[in-house]
C-alpha cells in the first residue's frame, strides 16, 4: 500500500468539544509545547503528517478526534495540498532497488523537416546505501561525538531530553530509535535531531519540522548556511550557534562523517567518545515519515 495520503487537522472542533480540553490533553499526553498548540489552534488546517498509508492516517485521524480535533485525511498530491508537496514526492520502492531509466529525449526540429533522432541522457550512477545497515555507522558516530557535544545513541539521553525530542519531531515510542542530536539552546532537546530506522528526523521550531530518508540524505549537498546554519541539501536547514552543544562547524563536520559512514558502511578510524556501542544494533525497517505540523491553505 502506497504511503501517499497526508493528515490535515482543519482548525476545528468538534460540536461540544472544547479547545481547552484538548490543549490540556495534547500538553499533558504528547508532551505538545505552547508554541505547538498555538500553531495548531489559530483555525487554519495544518498538516500534521505526510507520507502515510491510509490505514495509518485514518488510525491517527481517529486518535486525534479522541480530544476532538476534526481532520482530514487525502492523497499528498491532491489539490488540498501545497503545489511544492507533489513535487517532493517519497521515494517508491522500485526507486531503492534499481535506478531510474535514461529518458529519452527527441532532438528539436524545424517545422517541416523530419524530427530528429532519440538522444539518451547519461545516466548519472546515485550513491548507494551500503549494505551494512545504517543503525551501526549512526549509532557509532553519536558514540564518537559524546553526550557533551549533544550527541546521545539509541535512547541513552536523559529522559526527560528523549521525551522532548520524540515529542519535537512527533515520532511515536514504539519507533526504532537510533540515537538524538540536541541542537536547542536550552539544552533539553527542543530542537533536535532524532535517527530513526527510516531516516533523519529533525524539530527546528514548532512548526519547522523535517524527515530525510537515508537515501535521500546520500545525495544532498551538506554546507554552512549564514551565521548559524547547517543546511543539508536546499530544503532542509538546522540552526547551531555559540550556546548550542554543536558549532556550526562541528554539525557540518558531523553530518559529512555520516553522509560517508552511510556510503561505506564505516566510519573511519577514531576512538568513541565514550561508552561502547551495542553489540546488535537494530535492523534497518521501512520508511515511516514524520509528523509535520506546517500550515496549509487548503481550496475549496
Amino acid at each position: 500500500m502506497g504511503k501517499n495520503y497526508a493528515l490535515i487537522f482543519t482548525g476545528k472542533l468538534a460540536k461540544g468539544s472544547s479547545e481547552e480540553e484538548a490543549r490540556r490533553t495534547l500538553t499533558g499526553k504528547y508532551g505538545m509545547s505552547e508554541r505547538q498548540l498555538a500553531q495548531l489552534f489559530r483555525g487554519k488546517p495544518t498538516v500534521i503528517k505526510r507520507w502515510l498509508n491510509r490505514k495509518t492516517a485514518l488510525a491517527l485521524k481517529a486518535k486525534f478526534g479522541e480530544v476532538g480535533m476534526l481532520c482530514e485525511v487525502g492523497p499528498v498530491n491532491s489539490q488540498d495540498m501545497p503545489s511544492q508537496e507533489s513535487e517532493a514526492a517519497p521515494p517508491q520502492p522500485e526507486d531503492k532497488a534499481a535506478p531510474p531509466p535514461a529518458q529519452a529525449v527527441r532532438a528539436e526540429s524545424s517545422p517541416g523537416e523530419t524530427p530528429g533522432p532519440v538522444l539518451e541522457e547519461p545516466h548519472i550512477p546515485r550513491p548507494q546505501l551500503s549494505k551494512m545497515n545504517s543503525a551501526k555507522v549512526t549509532i557509532m558516530l553519536l558514540w564518537r561525538y559524546g553526550a557533551d557535544k549533544g550527541a546521545y545513541p539509541e535512547r541513552k539521553a536523559p529522559e526527560k531530553k528523549f521525551k522532548n525530542a520524540m515529542n519535537s519531531c512527533f515520532l511515536d515510542d514504539d519507533e526504532v530509535i537510533y540515537g538524538v542530536l540536541d541542537t536547542s539552546v536550552s539544552g533539553e532537546c527542543e530542537e533536535c535531531v532524532v535517527f530513526a530506522s527510516d531516516g533523519i528526523n529533525y524539530s527546528t521550531s514548532a512548526t519547522d519540522k523535517g524527515f530525510i530518508p537515508y537515501r535521500e540524505f546520500l545525495e544532498l549537498e551538506l554546507t554552512l548556511s549564514g551565521v548559524n546554519g547547517v543546511a543539508l541539501g536546499d530544503e532542509h536547514l538546522l540552526f547551531m550557534g555559540e550556546d548550542t552543544p554543536m558549532t556550526p562547524g562541528q554539525g557540518l563536520a558531523f553530518f559529512q562523517e555520516l553522509q560517508q559512514g552511510l556510503a561505506r558502511g564505516r566510519l573511519d578510524s577514531g576512538k568513541p567518545a565514550k561508552g561502547t556501542p551495542p553489540k546488535s544494533p537494530p535492523p534497518d525497517a521501512e520508511d515511516i515519515p514524520v509528523i509535520e505540523a506546517e500550515s496549509v491553505e487548503t481550496e475549496k
